[in-house]
């Protein structure tokens, strides 16, 4: 949770009045100083700040230590770009954004916490009068909402399409869903009202009614208080208008299990939760065609069935399990190529607190896959166990749907997605993609020998920009030689 501190100028005269928040200019130029002393470092440079447009240009020196490097960057976080030239060497390196806009001067939302005088009192020319604001700037998503929600679990076949009302200010949630258990349908009507600890569950078929204490605690949807913010990325096709939207991705290690989401960026609009608990196992939910507000809070209330059958309820108490399993993710970046089947991924992994950075190039038509750590620089080269895994649409999947991504009319935070999905032999798929250009955007795939495997896409263009990518590292091909590749398992 980051906490900003900020100081604007007032005017002396106006010192006695009632403190109003400051609107700080939108365009301006300066000289900045940034200094960490733990770190012996700071910076110098000229600052161009740009908030309506959201652009910040800093040319700067850097001091680290003795050794002095100097650069210019220029931020444009309405197309999710950073230039960074490095001014000895001429070299220029272009990313994708890792943090929101910064805002300087005042933020939005911030409180008044004071008037203070910089200088010497009562001296003229030597003292001005400033206030100090502050605001907790970690992503807060709408507190009520409603969405379609699409809710998976592919290790038994169960899969939840339904309608949701989320209302975190009361702790309340509505589920109206149609769930389909391998090949048999219910249809289930629940209600979560947590702060009362109750949950009615009204099966709409048979009208009957079920009402229980809740046995876990009220689940967070969007960001998670307490979050750390991991980064911006696009979903979508990079410079594809009408297909990408520009997300925030935030994670938590909760006393009750292990969470990460995504958000629309600014705004903080839900776009997918994925929470892990030894408990309740691995959820993942993606939202769609989202709209703020409840439209009718009747839909709290519980419904007549229920009602009655509240009278016969035998309340039951669960504790909950806080001992949790391994939790595993992989941040990587990933070339693919469908038409030679292969790809290489440079990925960090990161399996409980310990890190470990692997480059991985997997080529299925010669049935090899290199492992190189980056660490230890040690390679392995063994055959591949497994089949191709497409990404994006599987061949012969059936379509499911076409859905939104964020907030529906709200521009730069929606993107139109479809659904898809296949039944393979022992292997089960779905993917989400682009529309109408087929981008993909998620896959998520179980097979029986590999268990479940969840992947999401950011930031993607369109094919390889440099094809010795598919090379092997020197390393692996040095490992090739001293090692006897196994036999397809």
């Amino acid at each position: 949770m980051k906490y900003l501190i900020a100081l604007c100028l007032f005017v002396v005269s106006a010192y006695a009045q009632a403190p109003k928040p400051c609107d700080s200019p939108a365009q301006w130029e300066a000289r900045e100083i940034r200094q960490d002393y733990s770190k012996k470092f700071a910076e110098y440079r000229k600052l161009s700040y740009d908030e309506t447009n959201k652009r910040i240009r800093e040319v700067e020196e850097i001091i680290i230590g003795t050794d002095k490097e100097y650069y210019d960057r220029l931020y444009l976080h309405n197309e999710n770009k950073n230039y960074s030239v490095n001014l000895k060497t001429r070299k220029c390196e272009v990313s994708a954004l890792t943090r929101p806009f910064r805002y300087r001067g005042v933020y939005p939302q911030a409180k008044f916490d004071g008037i203070f005088n910089i200088g010497a009192v009562g001296v003229s020319g030597e003292v001005v009068a400033v206030q100090a604001w502050s605001a907790n700037i970690t992503g807060d998503s709408p507190p009520q909402w409603e969405a379609r929600e699409i809710r998976q679990d592919y290790s038994r076949k169960f899969e939840e399409f339904r309608k949701l009302s989320y209302d975190e200010t009361n702790r309340r949630v509505r589920e109206v869903e149609e769930i389909l258990l391998g090949s048999d349908k219910e249809y289930v009507d629940r209600l979560y009202l947590y702060n009362e600890a109750k949950n009615y569950s009204l099966n709409l078929k048979t009208k009957v009614c079920t009402v229980t204490a809740l046995t876990r605690p009220f689940r967070h949807r969007g960001v998670f208080p307490g979050a750390k913010f991991d980064g911006i990325f696009n979903i979508g096709a990079v410079g594809v208008s009408g297909e990408v939207v520009a997300v925030q991705a935030f994670s938590a290690n909760g006393t009750d299990g292990f969470y990460t989401g995504l958000v629309t960026y600014p705004s903080c609009y839900p776009v997918q939760n994925l929470f892990f608990s030894k408990a309740n196992g691995f959820e993942h939910s993606d939202y769609f065609d989202l709209n703020i507000g409840i439209v009718d809070l009747n839909v709290f209330v519980p419904p007549q069935e229920c009602i009655k059958a509240e009278e016969e309820m035998n309340k039951k108490k669960i504790m909950p399990v806080t001992d949790y399993e391994q939790k595993y993710q992989e941040y990587r970046r990933l070339s693919y190529d469908e038409t030679n089947k292969r790809e290489r991924q440079i990925a960090e992994v990161d399996v409980g607190g310990d890190k470990a950075y692997y480059d991985r190039l997997i080529l299925y038509n010669e049935n090899k896959n290199y492992t190189l750590n980056l660490k230890t620089r040690i390679c392995t080269v063994s055959a591949i166990n497994r089949p191709f895994h497409y990404r994006g649409v599987h061949p012969n999947a059936k379509f499911d749907g076409l859905f939104e991504l964020g907030a529906v009319g709200v521009p730069g935070e929606v993107v139109a997605v479809q659904a898809f999905s296949a039944n393979e032999t022992n292997e089960y798929y779905t993917g989400l993609v682009t529309y109408p250009s087929c981008y993909p955007v998620q896959n998520l795939h179980f097979s029986k020998t590999h268990g479940f495997e969840h992947s999401d896409y950011f930031d993607l263009h369109i094919g390889i920009t440099d094809l010795n990518v598919f090379v092997p590292p020197t390393e692996c091909l040095k490992a090739e030689k001293s090692q006897k590749i196994s036999p397809v398992v």
